[in-house]
């Protein structure tokens, strides 16, 4: 019987964060590999045409890392905190991206707040939760798993940890656990 794989992605045009798990039950994973999936903008090109050029890296990039694991189901945090009509772009891309990741490969799909992400890891109800304070309980949680060394790639993967933590004896994790 072949294992279940999942994966909690903290989504954005940019960079993507990543940690892929492999589903023990309902209520436990055990983390496998985390990172990054980074696109770079290109200075010298038109910001639409540069713009299609990072969507689809990114979702080749995407794509490849989940079809690389075979991964059953996603987790993703729900993009959120826009402050431009580019920034809202970006992350209106990123959504997409996953939702055409999703459906070509039959992917099993479920999206939390950050809120309810933040609460996972730290039991704090509120929304103003210090990044820091999500890492180190992150990294508490799985101090032994492999976390990319730059802060600024180290927090996607967070972010894309604490998903995963808000999915467990989720809706999604039950049924991942019925189909096998």
């Amino acid at each position: 019987m072949r294992e279940t794989f999942v994966a909690g992605l903290d989504i954005g045009l940019g960079a993507t964060g990543f940690v892929i798990a492999k589903a023990k039950s309902e209520d436990e994973v055990e983390p496998m590999h985390a990172g990054v999936v980074r696109v770079h903008k290109d200075p010298n090109a038109p910001k639409t045409k540069d713009r299609a050029r990072m969507v689809r890296e990114m979702y080749r990039g995407i794509r490849d890392l989940l079809t690389y694991w075979e991964v059953d189901a996603i987790f993703v945090e729900m993009p959120s905190g826009a402050k431009s009509a580019n920034a809202l772009t970006a992350l209106s891309s990123a959504s997409a991206i996953v939702s055409c990741v999703v459906e070509e490969d039959h992917l099993g799909f479920e999206m939390f707040t950050p809120v309810e992400c933040k609460r996972a890891v730290t039991g704090k109800a509120g929304g103003k939760v210090p990044k820091r304070a999500v890492e180190a309980a992150v990294l508490d949680l799985w101090p032994d798993l492999p976390w990319p060394e730059k802060w600024e790639d180290r927090e996607h993967a967070v972010d894309a940890a604490s998903v995963l933590v808000a999915a467990l004896g989720g809706r999604l994790m039950r049924s991942l656990e019925k189909d096998d």
